[in-house]
């Protein structure tokens, strides 16, 4: 907990001394022109792909709390890349051990891309979280059976599809990823051969359906 806490105070403080810095094009598009409008219209207006449609709700309700402000239109995805670093630490700490997950966490707080994205008002910090989410989840579940959190999968899915397509690329090496553990079976011994692939088929079904 005391790393955790520490790598989310180090991302939030190499971040927010540039939150007011001045707007880009393409986030003020994406803010004046989809999430400050009202929310029917960000769910049904795609003419350009700017609409980032998750992450411009959000940004929505940053403007509702907020106001219309530099900062507060970064709200969504600075939370979202700040929680990257912990996350990121938890993801690689069930893979790799306590330092290589260190490392990792502390690499995604620091690296100048991450902070980047952290403080552009787009949807592409909100896609890595989803991913992290995703893939901490997919370690849970080959561990242990558990439906509610194949359903959270599928659901984090359906919201990274609903901020950018490119959402297919994580989610077709999530879903690769569970076809070798399907294949060698490196699931828990609560699954049979048949149920553990029935979960992968149902969750990337799920995705599918939520997204369209």
């Amino acid at each position: 907990l005391t790393i955790l806490l520490g790598l989310t105070i180090l991302a939030i403080l190499l971040r927010v001394f540039l939150i007011q810095r001045p707007m880009q094009h393409d986030e003020a598009y994406s803010a004046v022109v989809f999430g400050y409008r009202p929310l029917i219209k960000i769910i049904t207006d795609y003419h350009f792909p700017n609409n980032h449609v998750f992450h411009s709700i959000l940004v929505h309700v940053s403007y509702l709390l907020f106001g219309p402000n530099e900062w507060g239109a970064r709200f969504p995805a600075f939370a979202a890349s700040v929680l990257t670093a912990p996350f990121g630490f938890i993801l690689a700490k069930r893979w790799y051990g306590k330092t290589i997950a260190l490392i990792s966490g502390i690499s995604i707080a620091v690296f100048p891309s991450m902070i980047h994205y952290a403080v552009n008002a787009r949807g592409y910090s909100l896609i890595a979280l989803l991913t992290l989410l995703i893939f901490i989840m997919g370690d849970y579940v080959k561990r242990h059976n558990n439906f509610l959190v194949w359903c959270f999968i599928a659901i984090c899915g359906a919201l990274g599809f609903f901020t950018l397509p490119i959402m297919a690329y994580p989610l077709a090496i999530f879903y690769v990823w569970m076809g070798f553990v399907w294949l060698i079976n490196q699931f828990s011994h609560r699954y049979s051969k048949r149920s553990f692939l029935g979960y992968i088929l149902g969750s990337g079904i799920l995705t599918i359906l939520l997204s369209l």
